[in-house]
């Protein structure tokens, strides 16, 4: 089903949870040269030729919601007909170029400036398209960015007095997810302008010809094009001050601007789609590339994620007309097999039963789930703090800058008491562990909310999975945050018996704020002479396909731990646990609240999946608890054996 789009005053607002996206890059294109009742002119339709071609071949406007008309089509009718089409057809994700190129008129008065059509008279202004109604189209196209370039003499008369502000103290991103309005004339409003030689381009063409052909960055925005365009004429063409700025008219929002976005190739992009592996990645690529190579297994995508989702919610329903219809919609999908098992117990269910009281069969067999990226990409090492799908960066809303310099300022296990090279084996003397671990303590948290004793998850909605089959913690619901504090229950159980200190930040129950627990941190370490700080979490995917261990960290001190616990989890779950790569590609640096804010080497552990069926069930097995605890207790020993012998 379509998510609504939705429009604000402060832009276009993506759907929940996805990323930010452009929609179709649409042209109008006007040029005249050959008029019924005034001057003819040289390069009009060339220069508006030229400029569409380049925008076509190496940026990403679309030839196939593109409008070209000349000459003799360029009529008052033709002119308004196709600003009104723009108005029928643009969506609020769409961005628009209109550039014209012809005649302009301004009034006796200086007052009123005009477009002048291919069958206007010299003598009558009744054909001519006013600024003001070209500013009224302006407005009642309803794009996420339009952009007017106006090649005309008297094509600055378009400004209205007091215009709207630039905001160019922005990133590119945040330019392009604001609305906005704009407008590049070639010159003032009292201005008359050259059309150049024949079988040339105009000067202000020219000069925005070689700023965009010669643009070697891939995000380009028109403030910047506006800026270089004018320096380029007061160099060369003395006679004419082009003008650019944001329009004061409604669907202008400050800081907004049109960015023109260079092109790339199939292959990358469908490179970066398989590598973000969401619904709004495979839905970008169908709209930037209808006709690529990929489309087809973007189509697939589409639709098994979707048949995910909606499988999502028809579990969490649990009723006979949920299932039956899911079935209408998906009668060929992946989990149509369990979706008919659990209409027809509905159906044979006893009559006098409430639908919400009938518990699904104890024994579904399990559907096999075809993987989206046959030939997934190869993950590169994280080192941005960039929201990623399916990772733990949901887990956090605040996010503190505290660069390393001022992380490593702070009270607890200073950078150069860590080595990370292996102990050096002593077969002749066993380790005094009471010694090793004296002054050292273990700080363990628990994310999100636990299980109450009335036996309420208290957590986050999304903080759950409701898997096809399985005996989770509520039938085949999984819950991340009970199974994060058994988890931490069992670490503490074996660091406890190994004689080594635990404190606890989390709550037995409550979901408390991430500053609380570090604050909680903070003060526990001021105890003991060296510290660690372990959150436990599991991991969620909107791609149930999903699966792995990760461990995340902040600084040089907190990477020395996370090396260790790979290596242990590698080496002693590494095939239990589908982890057979190199350790080193689980280690993600991230700059999260809990990971900044403790003043203490930190780690961020997501113990695989619980998304992901085959994950979630290896993370109820009791054996699987006890591998990765040991493997905690392993990665501490390791470090204390290394800090001994280093001291000696």
């Amino acid at each position: 089903m379509d998510t609504p789009i939705k429009r604000s005053p402060g832009g276009f607002i993506p759907p929940d949870d996805q990323p930010f996206v452009i929609g179709k890059s649409w042209f109008l294109g006007i040029g005249i040269d050959t008029y019924a009742h005034w001057r003819q002119l040289n390069n009009a339709v060339r220069d508006m030729e030229v400029i569409y071609q380049l925008l076509v071949k190496e940026y990403d406007v679309d030839p196939d919601h593109s409008l070209i008309i000349r000459n003799e089509e360029a009529t008052e009718d033709g002119i308004i007909r196709h600003l009104q089409k723009l108005v029928d057809e643009v969506e609020p994700i769409d961005k628009v170029l209109i550039y014209y190129s012809g005649h302009g008129h301004l009034s006796a008065n200086g007052k009123r400036g005009s477009w002048v059509p291919q069958d206007a008279d010299k003598d009558s202004p009744a054909k001519y398209v006013r600024n003001s109604t070209i500013l009224e189209y302006l407005e009642d196209i309803d794009s996420l960015h339009t952009l007017l370039i106006t090649d005309a003499c008297f094509s600055g008369s378009l400004f209205r007095p007091g215009g709207a502000s630039r905001g160019d103290d922005l990133v590119m991103e945040e330019m392009e997810s604001k609305s906005s309005r704009w407008a590049l004339c070639s010159g003032r409003h009292d201005q008359e302008v050259m059309d150049g030689p024949s079988g040339g381009n105009s000067p202000f063409a020219d000069a925005l010809l070689k700023i965009l052909s010669e643009n070697q960055a891939d995000l380009l925005n028109i403030g910047k094009v506006v800026d270089q365009v004018i320096s380029a004429s007061a160099q060369h063409y003395k006679i004419q001050s082009p003008l650019g700025n944001p329009i004061n008219v409604e669907g202008h929002d400050w800081g907004g601007e049109y960015i023109f976005r260079r092109q790339i190739s199939d292959d990358l992009l469908w490179k970066h789609t398989q590598k973000q592996d969401t619904l709004a990645a495979y839905s970008n690529y169908i709209l930037k590339s209808p006709n690529g190579k990929y489309i087809e297994q973007a189509n697939q995508a589409v639709e098994y994620i979707q048949e995910v989702e909606a499988w999502m919610k028809v579990s969490l329903v649990h009723q006979r007309l949920a299932y039956q219809s899911f079935l209408n919609q998906f009668p060929e999908g992946k989990y149509q097999p369990p979706a008919s098992i659990l209409l027809n117990y509905f159906n044979n269910a006893p009559k006098s039963l409430p639908e919400e009281l009938v518990e699904a069969p104890a024994v579904i067999e399990e559907v096999i789930m075809p993987g989206l990226n046959p030939n997934p990409v190869e993950e590169e090492p994280f080192t941005s703090n960039t929201n990623t799908e399916g990772s733990v960066f949901e887990d956090f809303e605040e996010v503190i800058g505290i660069d390393d310099d001022a992380l490593e300022a702070l009270p607890g296990l200073e950078e150069s008491e860590i080595d990370s090279s292996p102990a050096p084996s002593r077969p002749e003397e066993a380790p005094d562990w009471e010694a090793l671990t004296a002054g050292f303590c273990v700080i363990l948290d628990a994310g999100h909310g636990g299980i109450d004793q009335n036996g309420h998850y208290v957590s986050a909605p999304n903080k759950l999975a409701v898997h096809p089959i399985g005996d989770f913690h509520k039938g085949s619901t999984f819950y991340e945050g009970a199974w994060n504090r058994k988890m931490l229950e069992r670490i503490a159980k074996v660091f406890t018996q190994a004689g080594i200190p635990i404190m606890v930040v989390s709550n037995q129950v409550e979901d408390t704020s991430v500053k609380l627990r570090a604050n909680m941190a903070n003060r526990y370490a001021k105890k003991y002479n060296r510290s660690l700080f372990i959150s436990i979490h599991t991991n969620f995917s909107r791609n149930p396909l999903k699966r792995g261990f990760e461990v995340y960290y902040a600084s040089k001190a907190g990477e020395h731990f996370a090396s260790l616990l790979a290596k242990q989890v590698h080496e002693q779950m590494g095939e239990l646990i589908a982890f057979k790569r190199d350790p080193s590609n689980v280690l993600r640096k991230a700059r999260f609240y809990l990971l900044l804010a403790t003043g203490m080497p930190a780690i961020l552990v997501e113990h695989l999946y619980y998304s992901n069926l085959e994950d979630a069930k290896l993370l109820m097995e009791e054996e699987v608890l006890d591998q990765f605890a040991q493997a905690y207790l392993e990665m501490v020993k390791a470090h204390l054996l290394a800090a001994a012998s280093e001291e000696k």
